[in-house]
């Protein structure tokens, strides 16, 4: 039961600062534009970000962010040694990224299509 709270809060926090951070905040937005998970999204799919909803987009991403981290530190809240922790968690950290990520970059080109090469 423990766990679970950790989880729902860490998710919780995790994303509400997020969303206060860089959602809300219209300059924050505007930058957001430029940032690596979106430039990742538009490298690796193709994706055209010109076309899309910029605040949906950045809700997407503080979702999923707030879903890996939430995942992460509840992993890793199973290990008592703290070497073995800080192992485990970017062990298990960067192939959550990978996969999260790539999840929303096949969802987003089965909606928005690929970039133009023109």
């Amino acid at each position: 039961m423990e766990e679970l709270v950790l989880y729902v809060l860490c998710f919780l926090l995790v994303y509400l600062i997020y969303v206060c951070l860089i959602v809300l905040r219209k300059k924050k937005l505007n930058k957001y534009r430029t940032s690596t998970e979106v430039r990742y999204l538009e490298g690796r799919y193709k994706i055209d970000v010109d076309r899309m909803n910029l605040k949906k987009l950045a809700n997407t991403m503080a979702l999923a962010n707030a879903f890996i981290i939430a995942n992460v530190v509840t992993i890793i809240g199973f290990i008592d040694h703290l070497i073995l922790k800080l192992c485990v968690g970017f062990v298990v950290l960067i192939p959550m990224i990978l996969i999260v990520y790539h999840l929303l970059g096949k969802h987003y080109q089965k909606k928005y299509g690929k970039k133009d090469r023109t």
